[in-house]
């Protein structure tokens, strides 16, 4: 495989828009933790509060175990999304 196509099948499997979904994570593991499953979009107008952040860019295809779990911190209907 030449390095163009190789470049064109990388970008065709990782495109990354505002409608991608992210999770935002923040204080884990103390009281005041926050998690929020959003897309990209909303997401950049989310405030999670103080820090410390972290912002996770799940796979376009995720387990149904991991769908179901994420689904409990969205409005989002995360089983028909594939973005």
């Amino acid at each position: 495989m030449t390095i163009v196509e190789k470049k064109d099948a990388l970008e065709r499997n990782t495109i990354l828009n505002e409608l991608s979904l992210c999770v935002g994570l923040a204080r884990v593991g103390h009281d005041s933790q926050s998690i929020i499953v959003n897309t990209l979009r909303e997401m950049s107008q989310t405030d999670l509060g103080g820090p410390l952040h972290s912002l996770v860019i799940p796979a376009k295809e995720m387990h149904p175990l991991e769908v179901e779990f994420l689904q409990q911190y969205t409005t989002l209907k995360l089983e028909d999304y594939n973005h």
